[in-house]
């Protein structure tokens, strides 16, 4: 874990569990900066998308009363004029197959975010979202609306809001007393961990502003020893009978080569003794990763009040424990980069890229991510005229992609900068005219 700290600037909460025997737990880094408060083994962070996995728990208790059908279109329990929902089924919603699009990725939710406070409230959004793909089932397709219609059924099925159902059900039976959602956010270190974009060692900013609110989704705050709670209760059949466990667990849609989904949870692994499930969640200023092995009662929680990558933490100590090997984690190209131009300026690390990349032991990426998360590193710091230079490169480097035109019609957005990023976006469709994100952007900016 120093090893982490040192070469991602980790900042949170690491605990690993064996059945009821508890193997690590250690805190890291500030809850806040500012203020030199550090983060402690009961920090809340926020939790993000795992926020789907008590979701979809409290889905399939509903489930276990019959009050629900999986496979009953989502229109037997909802009126709301939602795309196909005479053809959507519960089943399509959990596993992200119903074909129904990101609600946040809709051009006034971010005029209107703070403003949401309800499930009806963002089910405006949803409604009006184009959908992904018209057949479902199709295919995996990521999908916040989906559990958002979710988490509005529970509403209309039991006759209780999101927030009130899910304290009733899971947080208060397991004493999950650092476990909420609230509307506003008001935020108490070391309570509750600020959310921060760090980039280098001396080189942060408070994420607090850009934070979404949190629905049926995602985003409730939460701590490693409730998440532990949450999911020694789950593992040993409390919340949910032996076959409906055997559901949730199933892999029901393929989201990559090694990780498929099922009821709420990924999936790894379908033999005994090798299956892994878990979630991960992450907004802009906290990142978490929570893998258990089912069939070991092995339990690793991974919380951090940054940017980050927890699942190669989760992941490393899964290997140390189930395997014997160890793999220290090596500095990133992103963070590599951006403190090498800190330290000799962007002009002169760019005109010599090569060699900064060679020097420190890695190898030129075959992607534009790499420089599009630096560029959107100054950015952030509105250090704007260092990140078009970044952007400018990249785009040398990478004439036939889309990602660099977008990421700087992006920044251009943030800078009010409208025309500049309408001929940004429009660069990115002369090069894929279908690119999704340029044509809502250009079709916004009109």
């Amino acid at each position: 874990m120093h090893a982490f700290v040192r070469n991602t600037f980790f900042s949170g909460v690491v605990l690993v569990a064996n059945n009821d025997s508890l193997i690590y737990e250690r805190s890291f880094g500030f809850a806040d900066r500012e203020r030199n408060i550090p983060n402690t083994a009961s920090t809340s962070f926020n939790i993000a998308s795992m926020g789907k996995t008590f979701t979809s728990v409290l889905i399939m208790q509903l489930v276990e009363s019959g009050r629900l059908d999986l496979h009953a279109p989502i229109r037997t329990y909802l009126s709301e004029d939602i795309p196909n929902a005479d053809r959507i089924t519960i089943h399509h919603l959990l596993t992200h197959t119903s074909g129904l699009s990101n609600y946040m990725m809709h051009p006034d939710y971010n005029d209107r975010r703070r403003k949401l406070r309800s499930l009806s409230d963002v089910m405006e959004l949803v409604i009006r979202m184009p959908l992904a793909f018209d057949t479902p089932g199709e295919r995996f397709e990521y999908s916040n609306s989906a559990y958002i219609v979710l988490g509005r059924i529970i509403e209309k099925v039991t006759g209780k809001d999101y927030v009130t159902y899910v304290n009733e059900k899971l947080w208060r039976p397991l004493g999950m007393t650092g476990t909420f959602i609230a509307h506003p956010l008001v935020l108490d270190p070391p309570h509750q961990a600020m959310p921060y974009y760090v980039f280098s060692e001396r080189s942060s900013v408070s994420a607090l502003s850009d934070e979404n609110p949190a629905f049926s989704d995602g985003g409730a705050f939460s701590n490693a020893r409730d998440l532990l709670k949450f999911l020694r209760a789950l593992l040993s059949e409390t919340l949910l009978k032996p076959q409906t466990m055997q559901l949730i667990f199933t892999p029901y849609s393929k989201m990559s080569a090694q990780l498929s989904y099922g009821y709420g949870w990924s999936v790894a692994g379908e033999s005994p003794g090798t299956r892994v499930v878990g979630h991960s969640g992450g907004g802009l200023g906290y990142s978490n990763d929570m893998r258990i092995l089912p069939d070991k009662g092995t339990i690793v929680i991974v919380q951090a009040n940054l940017r980050t990558s927890p699942r190669s933490v989760t992941e490393s100590i899964l290997r140390l424990l189930t395997k014997g090997t160890l793999d220290l984690p090596r500095q990133s190209p992103t963070s590599m980069l951006f403190g090498a131009m800190e330290r000799k300026g962007v002009a002169a690390v760019l005109d010599s890229l090569d060699a900064v990349i060679a020097s420190n032991g890695l190898t030129m990426p075959d992607s534009p991510r790499v420089l599009v998360d630096v560029a959107d590193a100054f950015s952030t710091l509105r250090r704007y005229d260092d990140a078009l230079l970044v952007h400018r490169k990249n785009v040398s480097l990478f004439p036939a992609s889309t990602m660099p035109y977008n990421a700087m019609g992006a920044m251009y957005l943030a800078m009010g900068k409208k025309n500049e990023a309408e001929q940004s976006f429009r660069k990115a469709l002369e090069i894929d005219p279908h690119d999704a994100y340029a044509r809502m952007q250009v079709g916004e900016s009109r």
